[in-house]
C-alpha cells in the first residue's frame, strides 16, 4: 500500500533524489529563478545530510550550489561557509575540476564583496584541462587585478590562450567585456 513506500516516495535511493535535486536547483538558477535554486539546493543538502557521507563530488557539488544561490540571494555568511565545505570536500577527494568552479565561485562573491586580495588567493588552485573553466579562471583575476589598480593584461592573455582550444562564447563575451573595461575612455 501508499503506507510501504520508501520515505523519498521513488526507490528510497536518497543519494539519486539529492543529486536530481541539485540539478533542478540549476535549472531553476540558470533559469533566472534564485528562489527556487535556493530552496532546492538546501533540499538536496537535508538530503546529503541524511545520507551521511559518500564519495565522489555530490556533497560538495551540493555545499557549492548553496554557496552559489545563497550568494545570489544576499546570504553571504552562508554562503561563504557551503564554498569553504564543498572546498574541503573537493580537496579531500582530489577533485581538481570542482576545486577550479568552485574557487571562481567564491572569488565571484568575494569581489562582489569588495574582498579582492582575498579573491586573488582563491584562484591559486591547479589548473584544470577544462578550457573554459581555466578562462575564467584568468578573468576573475584581470578583474581582480584591474580593480587592485594592476595591469590585467597577462590574465587576459592566458584567458584569451585558454579559449583558443574551445568554443565558449559565454567566456568569450565575458573576455571582450573584461578587455573594455581596461581600454581608455575614448577607446
Amino acid at each position: 500500500g501508499a503506507g510501504d513506500q520508501p520515505r523519498s516516495g521513488l526507490l528510497g535511493d536518497l543519494a539519486e533524489l539529492a543529486m536530481l535535486t541539485t540539478n533542478l536547483a540549476t535549472v531553476y538558477g540558470n533559469l533566472g529563478h534564485i528562489d527556487q535554486a535556493y530552496e532546492h539546493a538546501l533540499r538536496a543538502r537535508a538530503l546529503q545530510v541524511e545520507i551521511g557521507r559518500t564519495d565522489g563530488p555530490t556533497a560538495g557539488v551540493i555545499e557549492a550550489h548553496v554557496g552559489l544561490y545563497g550568494a545570489a540571494r544576499g546570504y553571504y555568511t552562508i554562503s561563504l561557509e557551503a564554498f569553504h565545505n564543498a572546498l574541503e570536500l573537493f580537496r579531500g577527494d582530489g577533485q581538481t575540476l570542482w576545486i577550479a568552479v568552485c574557487s571562481n565561485n567564491l572569488a565571484t562573491t568575494l569581489i562582489d564583496l569588495g574582498q579582492f586580495a582575498r579573491a586573488r588567493k582563491t584562484l591559486d588552485y591547479e589548473a584544470p584541462s577544462v578550457s573554459h573553466i581555466a578562462a575564467r579562471g584568468a578573468l576573475l583575476a584581470a578583474r581582480i587585478a584591474r580593480m587592485l589598480g594592476s595591469s590585467p593584461a597577462a590574465d587576459l592573455q592566458r584567458a584569451a590562450a585558454e579559449l583558443a582550444r574551445s568554443d565558449d562564447y559565454y567566456i568569450d563575451a565575458l573576455l571582450t567585456l573584461e578587455r573594455a573595461e581596461s581600454l581608455q575612455a575614448l577607446e
